[in-house]
């Protein structure tokens, strides 16, 4: 019997250092092209501003949607964010799994689209990320079980037929 329970998760100073190579070498490169000052300006500001909600949100967790615990069963997948709000979400084919990475794509299972006759606007609605490191979780075991129940478990399954019953 697969049994995962509170995996919490914490700050990441790996995510952190990441985000703000990603966004150095992006003004790098912009730097050096031959574009006016004022559009080098703008876009630099974009990135600025999308890297630090990216840190705050997922590198720092200080959003109320940041997500802060996940707890797994073979059924079902549920996230707890900062706010107590706790969602069950399904995991969906485009996520990443590695051993030190986990980039988990998900979507609600109580999305307003979703089971309605509306479901055919359901590849619009946006798919919501979850990051994973090795260094800001609460088990390795329990991040170990997580990589196997998403690669090889019934949620595999589930998801699937879910997402060919959306379709």
């Amino acid at each position: 019997m697969f049994s995962l329970n509170n995996l919490r998760i914490t700050h990441s100073f790996r995510l952190i250092t990441a985000a703000l190579i990603v966004l150095s070498s992006g003004l790098l490169a912009l730097y050096h092209t031959a574009m006016p000052f004022y559009l080098f300006c703008g876009m630099a500001a974009a990135g600025v501003i999308i890297t630090t909600h990216f840190i705050v949100g997922h590198g720092m967790l200080r959003l109320k949607s940041s997500i802060v615990r996940c707890d797994a069963t073979e059924e079902s997948l549920y996230f707890t964010q900062k706010n107590g709000k706790r969602v069950k979400g399904i995991p969906l084919s485009s996520s990443i799994i590695t051993p030190s990475l986990l980039l988990l794509a998900w979507k609600p299972v109580n999305h307003p689209v979703l089971g309605t006759p509306l479901s055919w606007l359901q590849p619009l609605i946006p798919s919501n990320i979850f990051i994973l490191t090795t260094d800001n979780i609460s088990s390795l075991e329990d991040f170990r079980r997580l990589r196997v129940l998403l690669k090889f478990g019934k949620l595999n399954t589930s998801k699937s037929t879910t997402e060919s019953s959306l379709q």
